[in-house]
């Protein structure tokens, strides 16, 4: 069987439905919408995220900001939270898609997602210029914080704190980003 390679074009002609859409090497992932925890558990990092890097006027913490991370139009990604910087964010004012990885990608793990599309996510993420990227499993309450594609730094739990070197004093207790 021949797979068809998406592009960013393709996928914008797509229906405007409920559907997550992103592109990974030039195919298409779909999945279905976000459920309350999958949210609320995205919200809890954003609203904490926001607030602080937007009083310090860091950059600009987003809720399902589509990256066109390529060129080649053949990887477009919406993490669930993300991280610009606010020169980056100076420099690409206007444009209709923000280009190249975040700083910081968020993926809160959904029962519906395969293991070697997020292996193919971070990857293209990390290729793309990512400096980090926190995988969010909500079945296990545990947080994997990546700063190199290839070996974790460290998985996060229960009682334990996140923070990132990305923007120095934030912090966030793992148990309230579960929280309900």
């Amino acid at each position: 069987m021949v797979r068809t390679e998406l592009t960013l074009d393709d996928l914008e002609q797509m229906p405007d439905d409920a559907m997550h859409r992103e592109l990974i090497d030039g195919e298409l992932i779909e999945l279905p919408p976000p459920d309350h925890k999958h949210n609320s558990i995205a919200l809890n990092l954003y609203d904490s995220l926001s607030f602080f890097v937007k009083a310090r006027r860091l950059g600009r913490a987003l809720h399902e900001e589509g990256f066109e991370v390529t060129v080649d139009g053949r990887n477009w990604i919406q993490p669930d939270v993300s991280y610009v910087n606010e020169e980056r964010l100076n420099r690409e004012a206007g444009n209709k898609y923000l280009t190249g990885a975040p700083d910081l990608a968020v993926e809160v793990i959904s029962p519906s997602e395969r293991p070697k599309h997020i292996l193919a996510k971070r990857s293209v993420l990390f290729q793309s210029g990512c400096k980090e990227i926190w995988i969010v499993r909500p079945r296990t309450q545990s947080i994997e914080v990546w700063t190199n594609p290839r070996k974790m730094d460290r998985e996060l739990r229960g009682g334990e704190t996140l923070s990132t070197p990305l923007f120095g004093g934030w912090s966030i207790a793992v148990s309230e980003v579960f929280a309900a």
